[in-house]
């Protein structure tokens, strides 16, 4: 399923939807869908793993976007999703930005050759552990042209931030 993520305010903690615009039954319109599980999931503390990777993933998109207008679709750079919590801690660390959107498929963020709506689509590699991991990311401009750059992180506490960023 290609789903937007998006919090909903007022809920300490946040309950997050995820809504389907492609839904049949009504078209031309997005039907919210609040998966309960995924809403429980997010009422529930995320592991300090779970916060740790969010947070340095967040460090990492904004390491690489400087626009907070612009959207931002993200997959990962392995073959693997990660799980709904870690997406939703993602979107909660980067509620600074207009749209953030985990895509299933670089497919799902085009319109026609290029990414769509002047948005930025980024491949996001996993974290590894310590306290200065370096990160790759390939930030797809269109259906034929990337780039793949390595994002040095640096952790003081609770806190990320980006040390540097070169193509790798």
């Amino acid at each position: 399923m290609a789903a937007s993520v998006g919090r909903l305010t007022g809920c300490t903690p946040p309950v997050v939807a995820v809504w389907d615009d492609r839904a049949v039954h009504h078209p031309g319109r997005a039907s919210l869908v609040i998966l309960l599980w995924f809403a429980l999931a997010s009422c529930i503390s995320a592991t300090p793993a779970e916060e740790s990777g969010a947070a340095a993933t967040a460090a990492v998109v904004r390491g690489l976007v400087d626009d907070p207008t612009t959207a931002v679709f993200l997959l990962p750079l392995s073959g693997s999703d990660p799980d709904l919590t870690l997406q939703a801690a993602v979107v909660a660390e980067l509620d600074d930005l207009e749209t953030v959107r985990f895509v299933d498929d670089a497919e799902e963020a085009f319109d026609g050759d290029g990414v769509r709506d002047g948005a930025v689509l980024l491949r996001v590699g996993s974290v590894p552990s310590g306290d200065r991991p370096v990160v790759t990311v390939e930030r797809i401009l269109s259906a034929n042209r990337s780039t793949l750059v390595t994002v040095a992180l640096e952790r003081s506490g609770d806190e990320w931030r980006v040390l540097s960023v070169s193509d790798a």
